[in-house]
């Protein structure tokens, strides 16, 4: 069997001197190496590509373009799956990011991280990888999955349908149904059925961006509080808004400055389209939503903050659809 290892920095890549956690030259493939002393008589054969190496919470326009041209130029049909290493702060970014540009791959595309460094003895990153190896060596099923949880616990998300880790227990979310399976003792345990015989009947056949999307111009993102103020928000090299609403669906509608409307309303003399998110698919509405969706470019239904950003980010930033109609579609089961 062999797997590309696609490394591209984050914790799981780290050390940690004086108190401080970094990433260094040294530690690149330390992951690897690791888990093949584990796994001395593993017959699987590793690939190692380093496309980038950085701390998650460092990825720009810059790094997103770098990672967005390695997928479009790597053949991974000569592997039997791939594991990218990444951090864990934007994970879920990430993770939807890839699962969007890769929704036709034929092979497992796992993508996971660690929550300490491989020095300390509480890093789940081991846990994680090993998973990422043991569900491509079960051929389990193709399509872009993100691996991530206790030590000795992973679970398999969705890469659409991941939610960024919670601050206190570094846990991750899954969005609606998100969860696929989970690991322990080296044994898969399916949780979502439903998800897998759609991954294996219904996976497009080919990529929806035919051409890789270059990251140049800006998404706003907006996520409602109360008594917020959409005055300060600056429209300047602003080419979409996705605000993500309460989970009902709703934002204020009054006073001047905590009016969604009003804002909404200045991005439309600006000629921004604004997308609103968090919406379920249902006949009734608050009063509210449907002053807001007066203002509203396009709603975005059932769909996590992550992937309405990232979608956003993708329309905005390629020339073979309308931006709107990249929002309508379900590119790979973002819409729970």
């Amino acid at each position: 069997m062999k797997i590309l290892l696609v490394l591209t920095g984050g914790t799981i890549a780290c050390k940690t001197q004086n108190h401080q956690i970094n990433i260094t030259s040294e530690t690149a493939d330390s992951i690897l190496t690791v888990y093949q002393n584990i796994n001395p008589d593993s017959n699987t054969l590793f690939e190692v590509v380093q496309p980038l190496h950085t701390l998650s919470e460092n990825h720009t326009a810059v790094t997103y373009n770098q990672l967005i041209q390695f997928l479009y130029k790597t053949d991974f049909s000569s592997y039997d799956g791939i594991i990218m290493t990444h951090g864990s702060d934007t994970l879920s970014y990430t993770s939807a990011l890839v699962g969007m540009l890769l929704p036709d791959i034929s092979v497992p595309f796992m993508i996971t991280a660690s929550d300490y460094p491989l020095d300390n003895a509480k890093s789940n990153g081991i846990s994680n990888f090993s998973a990422c190896v043991r569900w491509i060596e079960h051929s389990v099923c193709n399509g872009v999955f993100t691996v991530y949880g206790k030590k000795d616990f992973p679970c398999i998300y969705l890469s659409t349908r991941i939610c960024e880790a919670d601050p206190v227990t570094d846990d991750f979310s899954p969005f609606g149904d998100g969860i696929v399976a989970r690991f322990h003792n080296n044994r898969i345990t399916f949780i979502n059925n439903e998800l897998v015989n759609l991954l294996k009947t219904s996976r497009r056949q080919q990529r929806f961006f035919q051409q890789p999307p270059v990251i140049q111009k800006n998404v706003l993102l907006i996520k409602t509080y109360p008594n917020q103020n959409f005055s300060v928000y600056r429209l300047e090299n602003i080419s979409a808004v996705v605000i993500y609403l309460y989970h009902s669906g709703t934002a204020p509608v009054v006073g001047s400055d905590t009016n969604i409307c009003h804002f909404m309303q200045k991005c439309r003399e600006k000629n921004i389209p604004v997308y609103t998110a968090s919406h379920k698919r249902k006949a009734d509405n608050y009063v509210t939503t449907i002053e807001s969706d007066k203002y509203t470019t396009l709603k975005i239904y059932q769909t996590s903050q992550e992937c309405a950003y990232i979608k956003t980010l993708l329309a905005v930033n390629q020339t073979e659809y309308l931006p709107d109609e990249v929002i309508r579609t379900d590119i790979f089961f973002e819409q729970e």
